[in-house]
């Protein structure tokens, strides 16, 4: 666990992020506003965490894992307005508990 962090931080920062993940068209991390990307993994880094960006074992959403010390909090999305809204979401969540 990072220095600093106390056991289920990381749940509580995050657990009002959506679940993500609706029957629409498939995007690509390629396809999100690379400012709003940028803006957001810098968000997570500045509070002490990580990220990992991929596609879902089965292809069928986008995945965004963030690390916090033992905790990973897994969102998925599926189309462009879910990625705006998740990378939004993320943000907002984050600004909220500094």
């Amino acid at each position: 666990m990072a220095v600093g962090k106390s056991a289920g931080s990381a749940q509580s920062r995050y657990q009002r992020l959506s679940a993500g993940a609706s029957s629409v068209e498939l995007a690509s991390w390629e396809d999100a506003d690379a400012e709003e990307l940028w803006r957001t993994v810098t968000a997570i880094v500045a509070a002490g965490d990580a990220v990992t960006l991929g596609r879902t074992r089965d292809g069928g959403a986008l995945s965004l894992v963030i690390l916090s010390g033992d905790d990973r909090i897994r969102r998925y999305a599926r189309g462009e307005d879910e990625v705006r809204e998740l990378l939004r979401e993320i943000r907002v969540t984050l600004e909220a508990t500094d």
